[in-house]
């Protein structure tokens, strides 16, 4: 039994370093959130049970529970910034640049955040909300977008990727 958490336990690990492009860049909402239950539900539950699973007398509650503690803050950034480099190292790659249109301004507490659409190949696609650092964009303003060829849904907007 101690095997099997442990192979689940690496799986998952795996198929979060190698997660399908449909899951990571979803088109419906539910799927996003199905990668953040895998890593602060499912995750923690198998590193929980892998440890459980081990004879280890000494502290064995303690451990078993801080490590379960500790896989979401770990396995989450690190999750987050592996991405974020496929992303850097896709655009620098095969990226190309198209003009976009803001769309929406979410007016917050610090920094405005904007939605904008533009296209590619004819078929139309919105970026999520990205953080307007100085808040010089309006609805109806152009912008200007590095998206993947391969994939259009990888992208970042021009003063984003000024600043990498």
């Amino acid at each position: 039994m101690k095997r099997t958490w442990l192979i689940l336990a690496i799986g998952l690990f795996l198929f979060l370093a190698f997660i399908p492009r449909f899951l990571l860049y979803p088109d419906y909402k539910i799927l996003g959130w199905f990668v953040y239950g895998l890593i602060f539900f499912l995750a923690p539950y198998l590193i929980f049970k892998t440890v459980d699973s081990f004879d280890i007398r000494k502290n064995k509650e303690y451990w078993r529970i801080i490590l379960a503690c500790l896989t979401p803050l770990i396995l989450g950034p690190s999750f987050g910034l592996f991405h974020e480099y496929q992303e850097n190292k896709e655009l620098n790659k095969v990226g190309q640049w198209t003009t976009g249109i803001v769309i929406e301004v979410k007016p917050t507490k610090r920094k405005n955040s904007i939605k904008c659409k533009y296209l590619v190949n004819g078929q139309t696609f919105q970026t999520s909300y990205k953080t307007d650092w100085e808040n010089k964009y309006n609805v109806d303003d152009s912008i200007k977008i590095i998206y993947s060829s391969d994939f259009p849904k990888i992208l970042e907007l021009e003063y984003n990727w000024d600043r990498k």
